[in-house]
C-alpha cells in the first residue's frame, strides 16, 4: 500500500491472498461517479463489461473476474469529486437541511485534498555519481549519447531505473535535469527521449562548448513508457565527454535530475 494521502491509493495485487480482487477504497467520497480505477495505468470503465468495476459494499472496489490481470498489478484507485459542478445549488428560499450543508462542504473540502494530492504526489532524483577519479563517459559528435544514470532516490512510487533508463508510470511531469559536460565537445543540447515510442518529448537550447547542459519541461505520460536522457555533441571527446573527473569530495557527480509526477486520473 502507498503512503498515506487525501484521494488516491495504490496497492499490488496479491493473486493468492486477494482472488476476489476487493480493495479498499481508504478514503471519503461523495458518489461512485467520482471514483476511478486503474489497473497498470489503464483507466477502468465500470460501464464497460471488458473494464468493469464497481463496489463490493461502500468501502472496497471490486475489479470483475472476467478483466485480465496478473499477480503483482497496480491497482490506483482515486476521487475526483466533480470540480466542475456544484452538487448542492442554493435556490431561493427554502429549508436548509443538514446533508446539503455537509455535502457542499465536503465537496469544497475534497476539491482542495484532490489539489493537494494532484500536486505532492511523487517527487524523484535521478544521478550519475560513479567512483571518484572515474571520468563521465565518450560523447560521440552527431549521435543522441545515453547519458548514465545509477542512482534513484529512495521512496520514488512506481518510477524505477535499468541500464540507464527510467520507467514512468501514467501522470503528469515536470523535469528539471542538469549535466556536466567535457570541453572540447564544442555546441552541444539535451533531449528526453521516449525509448517505447521512439520520441522526443523534450529538447534543450544548444549549449557552448564546455557549459553545463539544462534541461526543463513538462509533458504527460497515459501509459507506462521508458525514457533516457540523450546528449548531441559536435566534436567527439572520448572518456571525459560526458564530464571530467574532479576527484574531489566523496564521488564523481556528472548528472542531476528532478522527476515531480503529478496525479492524473480523468
Amino acid at each position: 500500500m502507498a503512503s498515506s494521502t487525501y484521494s488516491y491509493e495504490r496497492y499490488a495485487w496479491d493473486a493468492s491472498g486477494n482472488a476476489d480482487r476487493r480493495f479498499v477504497i481508504p478514503f471519503e467520497y461523495i458518489e461512485q461517479d467520482h471514483l476511478s480505477v486503474r489497473v497498470n495505468g489503464t483507466l477502468l470503465d465500470p460501464d464497460d463489461p471488458a473494464l468493469e468495476w464497481g463496489l463490493f459494499n461502500a468501502s472496497t472496489v471490486s475489479i470483475d473476474s472476467g478483466y485480465t490481470m496478473s499477480d503483482g498489478d497496480t491497482v490506483e484507485i482515486g476521487r475526483a469529486s466533480s470540480p466542475g459542478t456544484r452538487l448542492v445549488d442554493w435556490t431561493g428560499a427554502g429549508i436548509i437541511t443538514e446533508s446539503d450543508l455537509d455535502t457542499a462542504g465536503e465537496q469544497f473540502l475534497y476539491l482542495i485534498q484532490e489539489a493537494l494530492d494532484v500536486f505532492n504526489f511523487n517527487d524523484a532524483t535521478l544521478s550519475y555519481a560513479p567512483a571518484l577519479g572515474t571520468d563521465g563517459g565518450t560523447a560521440t559528435l552527431a549521435t543522441w549519447n545515453t547519458r548514465p544514470i545509477d542512482t534513484l532516490s529512495a521512496g520514488s512510487s512506481g518510477i524505477t531505473l535499468a541500464s540507464n533508463q527510467v520507467t514512468l508510470p501514467p501522470g503528469r511531469y515536470e523535469v528539471t535535469a542538469k549535466v556536466s559536460v567535457g570541453a572540447g565537445t564544442g555546441l552541444h543540447k539535451l533531449r528526453l527521449q521516449d525509448v517505447t515510442n521512439t520520441d522526443t518529448l523534450l529538447e534543450s537550447i544548444s549549449f557552448n562548448d564546455g557549459e553545463a547542459g539544462v534541461l526543463r519541461g513538462t509533458f504527460d505520460v497515459e501509459d507506462d513508457l521508458a525514457v533516457e536522457l540523450q546528449h548531441n555533441v559536435t566534436t567527439t571527446v572520448a572518456d571525459t565527454g560526458l564530464g571530467d573527473a574532479a576527484s574531489l569530495g566523496t564521488t564523481e557527480k556528472f548528472l542531476d535530475v528532478r522527476v515531480k509526477q503529478h496525479r492524473k486520473w480523468r
